[in-house]
């Protein structure tokens, strides 16, 4: 029997357990036989079947729901060795990962205070429920020791932003603090009405099926939201700039790397290591993306010099030439560089992983600029299909779609690869996908594009999940193996749509 926890079923038909720490005398703190009594009630609890266990509440007795480490706990770690501490270490972790992992929702109920450990349990709970004079906190660090073990945890449930922003300091922080940064779902005023509140979660829980609560929760523990909308939002780029790359250069073989956006963005990145030591994608995104541009920008300079101006063929030369210089740069510096290297291999084979919202806001403006341009050139494009001379007679003014076009393709294309890397195939398939859908019309071609792209590259990223699972992978050597055979079968059919 535990000695340190609580474990009683309510009604209706005991289908409810509720788990109370119980030892209000310290405020419910961690110490080794709580952990351990936690991480066995949790994983017997999860063996349990979809009509025997709908829900669990966490709940803490007295006046505290818990403070954190117990203070002679920590006194007793401080004597271990390295390997002790490292048990002692993995054995929160495990307690953690199984009440994260638990099956069925678990709803916390939070009074008083919630440091440490406890904000570590509230990160994990499904629900929060908390009393308005709750108070939270990662004050271990005024300790001197670090938020390790719960950080995977609390990350994941408030973002790195927060997290930066509180970790350090370690102060304490009210509920409504907690609620705004999405540690809390919920904030009552008094016992009463935080009792009333648990039951009401518990109860909308009650009111749905069994099986279908248990496959929700699994649903939004697997499925990385923020990952597929990374995914959505790259395919699309990367769809609509392959469309518009190639018809600018009339060239059904043109894809977004011909401006040079991807050779500066490495170039870029390199620099960032090398130079910044920069080493998280959030860090050197910016570098990526300002990298692209400049090449972009070198490229059309040098593609539109003279009089017969920018060129479907001078823009693919002014493009080869500057891809071959900088990636020159980029292989000497990464030869130079084992640092350098070693970051910048991860980057370079293109991925999805390790990709939050976070950065996706920071470049998802220029996203959508690029998206409005390039949408808005499809008229002036069609024209240009039939060439320059009866472009201009039908009213398009060509360098300016030109221009325009390598604006858009640079917001779209740098951006995406800033992101996620260089993808290749997305941007060089797709447009023959959508052409052999919908003809030639450019109209037609881009709205394609923008939905094929994400959907080739999403099913990239689940295949290179499931195919060497648990290992992983990435969704840039998945789109060359399959984009590659399709790209093969569709230049081989005699009646593609043509440029």
């Amino acid at each position: 029997m535990p000695t340190t926890i609580r474990v009683e079923r309510e009604l209706p038909g005991g289908v409810v357990a509720r788990v109370t720490l119980d030892r209000p005398d310290v405020h419910n703190a961690f110490n080794a036989t709580v952990i351990a009594e936690l991480r066995s009630t949790f994983a017997a609890l999860a063996r349990e079947g979809p009509t025997e266990l709908r829900a669990v509440v966490l709940a803490g007795a007295g006046p505290s729901f818990c403070a954190g480490a117990d203070v002679a706990w920590m006194r007793a770690a401080m004597q271990l060795d390295v390997e002790g501490n490292e048990q002692d270490a993995m054995a929160m972790a495990d307690m953690f990962e199984t009440i994260d992992t638990c099956p069925v929702p678990v709803v916390a109920r939070v009074q008083g205070a919630a440091l440490g450990g406890g904000m570590g349990l509230c990160a994990v709970a499904d629900v929060v429920v908390a009393e308005a004079g709750a108070r939270f906190g990662f004050t271990e660090t005024r300790l001197g020791i670090l938020p390790a073990v719960i950080s995977p945890f609390v990350i994941a449930k408030i973002g790195e932003s927060h997290a930066r922003a509180l970790f350090p300091g370690g102060r304490r922080f009210d509920a409504f603090r907690a609620q705004r940064i999405g540690l809390v779902h919920e904030v009552v005023e008094g016992e009463a009405a935080l009792d009333l509140a648990v039951d009401a979660a518990i109860a909308d829980i009650l009111a749905s099926g069994p099986t279908a609560v248990r496959a929700a929760k699994a649903i939004v523990r697997e499925v990385r939201v923020p990952r597929t909308l990374v995914g959505l939002a790259v395919g699309i780029a990367l769809g609509l700039a392959g469309a518009l790359m190639q018809a600018l250069t009339r060239n059904p073989l043109a894809d977004p790397g011909i401006l040079g956006v991807e050779a500066g963005a490495a170039a870029a990145i390199v620099t960032a290591i090398a130079a910044f030591g920069l080493s998280e994608p959030r860090a050197y995104v910016w570098f990526a993306f300002l990298g692209a541009a400049v090449a972009s920008v070198v490229v059309y300079l040098l593609g539109s010099r003279g009089r017969a101006g920018a060129t479907p063929v001078r823009l693919a030369l002014a493009g080869t030439a500057v891809t071959a210089a900088l990636t020159a740069f980029t292989n000497g510096a990464t030869l130079l560089d084992q640092e350098a290297f070693d970051e910048y291999r991860h980057w370079v084979v293109g991925s999805l992983s390790g990709r939050d919202l976070a950065i996706l806001a920071d470049v998802g403006p220029f996203l959508v600029a690029g998206a409005v341009v390039g949408l808005a050139l499809a008229r002036p494009l069609n024209a240009l299909a039939l060439g320059d001379d009866s472009g201009r007679a039908l009213g398009a003014r060509v360098g300016r779609t030109r221009a325009l076009g390598a604006v858009a393709i640079t917001l779209l294309c740098g951006a995406a690869t800033a992101v996620a890397g260089p993808i290749v195939f997305v941007g060089l398939t797709v447009p023959h996908m959508a052409r052999a859908i919908a003809g030639p019309d450019q109209r037609w071609v881009l709205a394609y594009s923008a939905l094929l792209a994400p959907i080739l590259l999403l099913t990239a990223d689940v295949i290179g999940r499931v195919v060497v699972s648990p290992a992983e992978l990435e969704v840039g050597i998945v789109t060359a193996l399959i984009g590659a055979p399709v790209f093969i079968a569709l230049v081989r059919r005699k009646r593609i749509a043509q440029l």
